[in-house]
């Protein structure tokens, strides 16, 4: 803050001595000193021990004061210490200082500097604003980087022209980590397109790729035009590991109509049409478990690709094929596995699939279109302990993974083969059958045997578990 001066005061002299440290002084007289502050005095002037001081309130007679200012030291005077009002050395030195100064002038800090009205500067965090500043007579060139979000005023044409081939015409970036609104909107009345803060691009009127909407079309909105001539129409790329399904359709309560897989498969609420060969002029080839919930129609010949077993047609309307239909279900075909290997063991007392040397006894399969399946097992087993309980029973969860998944079906006693042992070396062999219902058609599943004893070893071989789809 700038110092105050009077050309008023009278010299005077301290009412009291103070020390070193004091704050406060008291003097004769207070006429005449400037009515605002901060402003100098000196006490002791003109000695060997003068001493300027900086005063910031008066009251009284009483004057707050900042100690040794000025290249002076704070030290200790005697009442009656002459008191003055001088022009002292910063007074003079600070304009020159000013005089000199580049930067920080006029109570500006970190390195500002005045602008000049033809100086070559560089500004930084400037804000131009209102109707009263204008822009004129700037190059192209001139202009070489525009922040996102800086430029807000509605501009009537925005226009982009590239330098060469390697230059991009246009570049609007929004890499905050904190943004919450689009990176950029086109609109024509209404919004038309949106360029979201994830760079995702909403378009609620046509959207022309390489191929624009003919002259007068009625508009449609969200309506996509792609130019298929001399190159692929449309083309999505699957990542790694990705599985969302690739494309999409759906109702208005968001509802599938047609979709296709991560795994590339087809599926079509309403049914499936073709007029020729799905693949080639004489041949049509189609991917496992292709399921069409209405009709499917094919004029020509329709194959699996992975052979008769590998491809299930389930249709809840019809198959309706001019040609010859070649496929086969693996959703309506019998799975068998047998574990023939020698004994395995376990000591559990809950329901388990693996035993001692560790083996799981299961298959895979894939559900039916009745979603019915019958499971039938057997198996060889013991105790160690004369009338103990031994129990297996099948559990089946989903996926392809034998022994892992969502449960569907738990092991339980209810269903269980039980042997109730005499004791050890007596293996009995037995076989059970359980209806499983309410499966999702063409849904992969799993089937494993659990085992478990009420007390000591329990002692299990010759395990086989076969899968029979039900027709209905």
């Amino acid at each position: 803050m700038a110092r105050k001066y009077s050309n008023t005061f009278a010299e005077t002299t301290l009412t009291g001595g103070i020390t070193n440290s004091g704050t406060s002084i008291t003097i004769n007289s207070t006429a005449g000193l400037p009515s605002t502050f901060p402003y100098s005095l000196a006490i002791d002037y003109g000695t060997a021990n003068v001493e300027i001081v900086t005063v910031t309130a008066l009251a009284g007679s009483t004057l707050t004061v900042v100690r040794g200012q000025d290249g002076t030291s704070a030290q200790a005077h005697n009442p009656g210490a002459r008191v003055v009002h001088p022009l002292t050395a910063r007074d003079v030195a600070e304009p020159q200082a000013h005089i000199d100064a580049t930067a920080d002038v006029h109570g500006l800090s970190g390195g500002a500097a005045l602008v000049g009205t033809t100086t070559t500067q560089v500004l930084t965090n400037k804000t131009l604003s209102g109707a009263n500043n204008t822009l004129s007579n700037i190059g192209n060139a001139s202009i070489v980087d525009v922040a996102a979000a800086k430029v807000i005023l509605p501009f009537p044409r925005l226009t982009g022209t590239g330098a060469d081939g390697t230059n991009e015409v246009l570049t609007v970036t929004g890499d905050e980590a904190t943004r919450t609104k689009p990176v950029a909107t086109v609109k024509r009345g209404g919004v038309g397109l949106v360029v979201g803060e994830a760079a995702v691009v909403e378009v609620t009127s046509d959207l022309s790729v390489d191929a624009q909407r003919p002259t007068g079309a009625a508009a449609l909105l969200s309506r996509l035009y792609v130019k298929a001539s001399a190159k692929i129409g449309l083309v999505i790329d699957r990542v790694v590991s990705q599985t969302q399904d690739l494309v999409q359709i759906r109702d208005e309560s968001a509802s599938n109509l047609f979709k296709v897989t991560s795994a590339g498969a087809v599926v079509a609420a309403g049914g499936l049409t073709v007029g020729g060969p799905l693949s080639g002029v004489t041949t049509a080839t189609i991917g496992s478990n292709t399921t069409v919930g209405g009709t499917l129609g094919v004029t020509g010949l329709l194959t699996a690709s992975g052979g008769v077993s590998t491809v299930d047609v389930a249709a809840s309307g019809n198959v309706a094929v001019t040609g010859t239909l070649s496929a086969g279900a693996a959703a309506n075909q019998t799975v068998t596995t047998f574990d023939n290997a020698a004994i395995r063991t376990t000591t559990s007392t809950s329901y388990t699939n693996t035993l001692s040397p560790a083996n799981i006894a299961g298959a895979a399969f894939v559900a039916p279109p009745s979603g019915k399946v019958l499971i039938h097992w057997s198996v060889e087993k013991a105790s160690s302990t004369a009338g103990a309980g031994v129990y297996t029973a099948p559990a089946v969860k989903t996926g392809t993974t034998v022994g892992s998944g969502t449960s569907v079906v738990a092991a339980s006693d209810d269903a269980a083969i039980l042997l109730n042992t005499g004791g050890a070396g007596q293996f009995n062999q037995h076989g059970q059958t359980l209806q499983v219902v309410g499966l999702t058609p063409g849904q992969n599943y799993n089937v494993s045997l659990e085992h478990r004893v009420t007390t000591g070893t329990g002692s299990f071989s010759r395990r086989r578990v076969i899968v029979n789809p039900c027709l209905a």
